[in-house]
């Protein structure tokens, strides 16, 4: 589970305006797609498969968010984050929401 975009949605023009300026040049975000999808160029891609469960390893795109301070980081941000990898604070997944977010802010896949 991720942030959602409803909530995002929701947001104040205002409010997305904060996220937007908090992401910029503070964020990276990453995205994996099975091997056999190439609409995207700068996605990971993810070997076609099975999981041990017997389910495809990919069922479509995934998009993560990796924010490298949480200082001032806006409420939005903060309501499904996990753990990251260093160097970077919090990873943050919610692929519709992280999608909006990046046509709002004009945000490209990588380092932001």
């Amino acid at each position: 589970m991720g942030i959602k975009l409803d909530d995002w949605i929701n947001l104040s023009t205002a409010d997305k305006d904060a996220v937007v300026q908090f992401l910029r040049g503070n964020c990276k975000i990453d995205l994996e797609s099975p091997e056999n999808d190439t609409t995207e160029t700068d996605a990971y891609p993810i070997t076609n498969g099975k999981t041990r469960g017997g389910h495809p390893m990919k069922y479509g795109n995934e998009y993560r968010m990796y924010i490298r301070s949480l200082e001032g980081c806006p409420a939005f941000l903060l309501g499904e984050r996990k753990s990251a990898q260093s160097p970077y604070e919090a990873r943050i997944g919610g692929n519709a929401a992280i999608e909006a977010i990046m046509g709002y802010g004009g945000f490209n896949i990588g380092v932001n």
